[in-house]
């Protein structure tokens, strides 16, 4: 169902949304796991890991250096994000609200073995991954008292069973089918609107392939479908006068996207340079189409060198996704910007790798999201009881995590 796009009821879409936000291009986390993460998020054509290949690309499980052994990946994420908004109008003042919700945890796991006698033509993969895990809290905060909505919480959990074929040698191809378990909770000290909360499952499908150019190059491509959660009765219909105590069912989806990436290795295997690009369709996705939001290029690029041999990696990475929030009326800003502020565009990435032992290794990676803001200005009164005259509506975030990894090939 469709909602109505007044500012009142698009303000309280957009602090249900804004638990969707995690180091990231858009709503979508930059990678999974410490080993892609490190590198920028990329992984479409060289992932080192059985997560991040699931993740990235499910065909370059067949081209991974441990493509001839099973392998288990788990990795805990330490999300910290800064949020901090602020609404002024004239005769009222400027009301400023720091977000509570500043510390989640975001697991992930992946393994990946070859199936039948022949383990060099098919590749099988399972990966659960936590896509989202942040919330909005303005309850105790100033701001907290001119919003619809000040609590939300929105989690995500990705199923992802795959499988990958070596066509040839140089040539393989791959598919990931993709269940989402998504729970969103949103509260309200109104008593039309109360403490709200709901679950979906979404579905859809992950296409990949890979490309051996050279014993140095390697070239990926992946398409993943867009895919639908509903969440039942969970948001107010707004009346003239406000919330009518009814509930009306909302859609939220994660975009289709499309990626391209390259990797090259050098110096005796021991350089490994890698750069990605994609495209998330985030104006025909439903829910953020209806804020107006904008597609998205993002790139992503890495580089790994092995400092001791079969022993110690360093990593650094750099990820850009231009923040595709756009500035439509102040109703649907007030909405995107405060309640929905995924707007953080530059990332800088460092990791490591250690072999413990020749079938264990650590890895571990530190992701800063630079801080970004946005801002939105009505020269002709403000909504939502304000009184007549200029009003702005403006928000911030950073963003700050930890991976820490372990990989065991068995």
């Amino acid at each position: 169902m469709k909602l109505k796009t007044t500012g009142i009821v698009l303000t309280a879409l957009g602090l249900g949304l804004s638990s969707h936000v995690s180091a990231t291009n858009g709503v979508n986390m930059i990678g999974i796991g410490p080993i892609s993460r490190s590198l920028g998020g990329t992984g479409l054509a060289a992932p080192q890991d059985a997560v991040s290949a699931v993740f990235s690309n499910p065909a370059a499980m067949c081209l991974s250096e441990s493509c001839g052994a099973p392998q288990f990946d788990f990795s805990l994420t330490t999300f910290m994000p800064r949020t901090n908004a602020k609404l002024s109008a004239t005769g009222m003042g400027t009301f400023k609200g720091k977000s509570d919700s500043d510390l989640y945890f975001i697991p992930a796991l992946g393994v990946s073995l070859p199936i039948g006698d022949n383990g060099n033509r098919w590749r099988a993969g399972f990966a659960l991954y936590g896509i989202s895990g942040l919330g909005v809290d303005y309850e105790k905060a100033p701001i907290g008292g001119f919003v619809p909505f000040n609590f939300t919480e929105l989690q995500i959990m990705k199923i992802a069973p795959s499988i990958a074929y070596s066509v040839t040698p140089d040539i393989s191809v791959g598919l990931s089918a993709h269940a989402n378990y998504a729970s969103l909770e949103i509260g309200s000290a109104h008593p039309l609107i109360g403490k709200n909360d709901a679950t979906d499952w979404a579905f859809g499908v992950q296409l990949g392939a890979t490309w051996n150019i050279s014993e140095c190059v390697t070239l990926g491509v992946s398409y993943t479908s867009a895919q639908k959660n509903t969440f039942d009765g969970i948001m107010p219909v707004m009346g003239p006068m406000g919330p009518t105590g009814a509930h009306q069912d909302f859609d939220l989806e994660s975009p289709q996207q499309a990626g391209l990436g390259i990797a090259w290795v050098g110096l005796e295997n021991r350089l490994t340079l890698s750069l990605d690009g994609k495209w998330l369709n985030w104006s025909d996705a439903a829910g953020y189409s209806d804020f107006g939001w904008d597609d998205q290029w993002t790139i992503g690029v890495g580089a790994q060198y092995e400092l001791i041999e079969d022993k110690l990696f360093v990593r650094v990475g750099y990820n850009y996704g231009k923040n595709p929030l756009r500035n439509t009326n102040f109703g649907d800003d007030m909405a995107s910007i405060v309640g929905f502020p995924a707007i953080v565009e530059h990332h800088a990435a460092l990791g490591f790798g250690y072999q413990i032992k020749e079938n264990l290794v650590l890895n571990v990676s530190w992701v800063h999201a630079f801080e970004n803001s946005m801002k939105s200005t009505t020269p002709n009164g403000a909504p939502f009881g304000f009184p007549p005259g200029q009003a702005s509506v403006e928000s911030s975030l950073s963003e700050n995590t930890i991976d820490v990894g372990m990989t065991w090939r068995f």
